[in-house]
């Protein structure tokens, strides 16, 4: 996933629970300026700040990768 794509999901989740940049910016501590660009795709958010931002809107964030696995290993 890119900052972009988790952007979308978090502008997404936002407004499906109906608040405004400002009311998560009271909710989390951060500037509504932060999550405009974390929205937008203009800056990445850090693992720590995704996980603050997830906890609020109450999503579920799962991270990691997928090895592809060659034959006989």
């Amino acid at each position: 996933m890119t900052g972009y794509e988790f952007g979308e999901i978090l502008q997404n989740e936002r407004k499906r629970q109906g608040l405004t940049r400002k009311k998560l910016s009271e909710m989390t501590g951060f500037s509504t300026k932060a999550i405009l660009y974390w929205e937008t795709g203009k800056r990445e958010i850090s693992l720590k700040n995704a996980d603050i931002v997830s906890k609020v809107l109450r999503m579920t964030l799962q991270i990691g990768y997928e090895q592809e696995r060659s034959e006989g290993r």
